[in-house]
């Protein structure tokens, strides 16, 4: 049948897809971060500013290597024990979104003090 995901269950999902998540969930809580100021211009206002926060970068390089390696993992189980297309899609797809999320928080793009 065309839609039909095959009785897929949580099973199916390769592990490395769940340690993905859960390294992005952390990705929201650890924060190893920097701030650099310049000098103070006139009237209290900042000339330069830099912020790093190496946390939520290394959160998004980790996601996405262990996406890939749950990607490695699908191909290497059997036909029929393996989650359905539409689902990895989905999958990769949230990982991905969570990816670039983190990395325009560790550099400061969202939420940053600059």
């Amino acid at each position: 049948m065309v839609g039909d995901d095959g009785g897929m269950r949580i099973s199916h999902v390769p592990r490395a897809y769940w340690a993905a998540l859960v390294v992005s969930a952390l990705g929201f809580v650890v924060s190893m971060s920097s701030t650099t100021m310049g000098s103070p211009a006139a009237a209290g206002t900042v000339t330069a500013c830099s912020f790093l926060d190496l946390g939520p970068l290394v959160a998004a390089a980790g996601s996405v290597a262990l996406t890939l390696v749950a990607l490695g993992e699908r191909r290497r189980q059997h036909v029929d024990a393996r989650a359905s297309v539409p689902w990895v899609l989905t999958g990769v797809a949230v990982v991905a979104a969570l990816a670039v999320v983190h990395v325009l928080r560790g550099l400061g793009v969202l939420g940053g003090p600059c």
